[in-house]
Parts: C-alpha cells; sequence; structure tokens
C-alpha cells in the first residue's frame, strides 16, 4: 500500500497542546473547547488560533453540570466528551 496525501479538507492539520484537560468538547461554530483545572479556552480548529482563555479554575469547575454532559460558557452550551475527563496528558490532533 502506498501512502499518499489526503485530500481537501483533510490535509489540514492542526495540533493543540492540551495537558492537563478533564474534558473537552465544541461550540456551535465547531469551535474546540478545553476544560482543565486550570479554567478553560477555545479554539478554532483549522487555524489553530486561541479564541478565548479563561484561567479561573472555580468558574471552570462550576460551569459543569452536574450529570457532567454539558459545560455552561456565557449562554452557550457545550456538549463535553466524556472519555476525556480526568485524562492528565492529552494532546488533540485534527488531520
Amino acid at each position: 500500500m502506498e501512502l499518499t496525501k489526503p485530500s481537501s479538507p483533510w490535509g489540514h492539520e492542526t495540533v493543540i497542546p492540551a495537558s492537563g484537560v478533564i474534558a473537552c468538547g465544541w461550540d456551535q461554530d465547531e469551535n474546540v473547547v478545553l476544560i482543565s483545572g486550570s479554567g478553560y479556552s477555545m479554539t478554532e480548529p483549522i487555524t489553530g488560533s486561541r479564541i478565548h482563555r479563561a484561567y479561573d479554575a472555580n468558574t471552570a469547575y462550576d460551569s459543569i453540570s452536574e450529570d457532567n454532559l454539558f459545560f455552561t460558557m456565557g449562554k452557550k452550551k457545550l456538549l463535553i466528551i466524556l472519555h476525556l475527563y480526568y485524562m492528565t496528558r492529552l494532546c488533540l490532533k485534527w488531520i
């Protein structure tokens, strides 16, 4: 089998360092949201540009719903992926 370059849009690659992430998800605009013990961040997945970073851990924990399914940021409700909960080292890579 010969390796070939992926066709568009699969040729894009974005690496988002995510050490200490306890949960992640995305908003309706498909921006990646990472939640950690030091707060949360929102990143545009194609460019890797950080849109927002909040360094308040208490606000991040308080924003997770009691059933651990939703993260509320302002008026937005973001679905988080539970199988990433409590991971200590993670690097998300989109290809």
